[in-house]
């Protein structure tokens, strides 16, 4: 049985839920407004908030089964009756990945599981009418597992305030279409991301890479370029099309909703069996280039030779 909210009456926390100790805690952290942090063996995070909160330690565990804000785990104390959260643990954001990759296509099938994941999460805060905050590379944790630090979701509900907006050189390098016309970004702009995202791991780089600001947004009302065809045409038949219509100039032309996404992100894996050489996230050389021949080893110390004979 479900209450009207959606989740079950077997996992609320304040209503009736679990009672159970917390997990082992090691050290405390700082505490984030009434929310008590401390850090757990295995690199998680317990969370534990007043009794005031029961309902919003109900929404964040919910939202966290759905790929947003990273709480995993929740009960009640039976000491106090009071809540606590387990936010998952971080090992991997997605700036590493970007960043050790530069310039390095990735190999499709582990970009698709990817962006798909957040494209699960994005439709989860869409269908429950929530914007999670820009789909920002720092706000996205790939290690061990897939999910969106929504923090301006997550500290509202423990009466924080939020972070301000990102960086003018955060948005030159993720320009939404919303930002450069100027206006607040949106659940669109996400699923822009996304597309960009897709096109970004793909190729290696963006399709505004090396621009500025002001050209970058020029070259937006006009579309994105295909993607590079030595790339396109190792894609299953459909991707490059999908990545295309997300990132399409028109808004009317675009996918309307992330759980769309999903679901035609979710179908290329379906058809497409996995291998060894596409499983996981490892990079190729780029295709158009040769790989580097290795030389013959410098001898060693021990064996160099000598002079010759005089």
């Amino acid at each position: 049985m479900s209450t009207d909210d959606g989740l079950p009456n077997g996992d609320k926390l304040g209503h009736g839920g679990p009672v159970a100790p917390p997990p082992v805690s090691e050290r405390s952290l700082e505490p984030i407004r009434v929310a008590q942090r401390s850090a757990c063996a295995d690199g998680r995070e317990l969370w534990r908030l007043p009794l005031s909160h029961q309902t919003a330690a109900d929404e964040l565990l919910e939202l966290g089964r759905a790929g947003i804000g990273g709480f995993i785990e929740g009960g009640r104390d039976p000491s106090d009756g009071t809540a606590w959260l387990v936010r998952a643990r971080i090992e991997t954001k997605l700036p590493a990945l970007l960043g050790t990759h530069e310039g390095l296509p990735l190999t499709w099938r582990p970009v698709v599981v990817l962006v798909a994941e957040l494209a699960r999460a994005l439709a989860g805060a869409e269908s429950r009418g929530l914007f999670p905050g820009l789909l920002r590379p720092t706000n996205v944790v790939i290690e061990p597992s897939v999910w969106v630090l929504a923090e301006v979701l997550v500290h509202p509900r423990v009466d924080a305030p939020n972070d301000p907006s990102p960086s003018a050189e955060l948005r030159r390098e993720w320009l939404t279409p919303a930002a450069a016309a100027g206006h607040p970004d949106d659940a669109s702009s996400n699923r822009w991301l996304l597309g960009l995202l897709l096109y970004r791991l793909l190729c290696g780089r963006g399709p505004f890479a090396g621009l500025g600001l002001r050209s970058a947004i020029d070259r937006l009302s006009q579309g994105v370029p295909p993607l590079p065809e030595a790339i396109a045409r190792e894609l299953p038949p459909g991707l490059q099309s999908l990545i295309l219509r997300i990132l399409a100039p028109a808004p009317e032309q675009r996918v309307s909703d992330a759980a769309t996404i999903h679901a035609e992100l979710s179908g290329f894996l379906r058809e497409a069996a996995p291998t060894s050489a596409n499983a996981t996230l490892l990079f190729v050389p780029p295709r158009d280039a040769a790989p580097p021949q290795p030389g013959p080893p410098p001898p060693s110390p021990a064996h160099a030779p000598g002079p010759g004979p005089a």
